[in-house]
């Protein structure tokens, strides 16, 4: 796997995260420790997040509904 990071501005800090997807830290807790959302451990207590992972986790959490899924949940 190749990790390409043009700027800094392809990491996010715990802040950032929290505020772009509008969510509290718990659920983002949640997310790191049941659904395996990457994250980079600066210290006991700092974390920060690449954008392309976000966009990963984001990918592999995607729905897409057939016709007859759809006609099921109207």
């Amino acid at each position: 796997m190749e990790l390409k990071l043009e700027t800094m501005k392809d990491i996010l800090t715990e802040k950032e995260v929290l505020e772009i997807f509008g969510i509290k830290r718990a659920l983002l807790d949640r997310l790191r420790l049941t659904k395996q959302l990457p994250f980079c451990k600066m210290s006991d207590r700092s974390r920060v997040y690449l954008v392309s992972d976000m966009l990963e986790f984001i990918l592999s959490k995607r729905i897409i509904m057939n016709n007859h899924e759809q006609d099921d949940n109207v």
